[in-house]
């Protein structure tokens, strides 16, 4: 059975090039999208995918770290990824706070994001390489300071 994915994404062009990218892979399937929080939280109400990805800056001055945190309180189960441009680390570090399995960069390769819905499905942790690096920093500096 093949595992659903939920888009939330105000550009038709990055929905488009997802729902090809999903359609790709046999394992994976796209049943929705939507531009903006409400009509996606109700989407997902209904559809209840296995994961959603979802933009930070949506139309109408939205942000989908809020749907995120819906989504955490309503929807424990469902899997999510934040997908956006936005690559500052108070980005990052907020969605991850907010209950985010995955944060990948619209700059990433094809090959990185069907990596991250994968891996994500699975249970496991997803970031794009140049934030793992920085993690990684993080983490060695604050073992030091022990």
């Amino acid at each position: 059975m093949k595992k659903q994915v939920y888009i939330v994404d105000d550009h038709p062009l990055v929905v488009d090039a997802l729902q090809n990218l999903i359609a790709k892979s046999e394992d994976l399937e796209c049943i929705g999208s939507a531009d903006n929080i409400e009509k996606s939280f109700n989407d997902i109400e209904k559809l209840q995918p296995s994961l959603v990805l979802i933009d930070i800056q949506l139309k109408q001055n939205q942000n989908g770290l809020q749907l995120l945190k819906r989504l955490r309180t309503t929807f424990p189960n469902i899997a999510v990824i934040i997908i956006s441009m936005l690559t500052d680390d108070t980005f990052v570090d907020r969605a991850f706070k907010l209950g985010a399995m995955g944060y990948v960069f619209k700059e990433d390769t094809t090959t990185q994001i069907v990596e991250a819905i994968h891996t994500v499905l699975k249970g496991d942790y997803f970031v794009s390489s140049s934030q793992a690096t920085r993690l990684a920093r993080t983490f060695v500096q604050s073992l030091s300071k022990r």
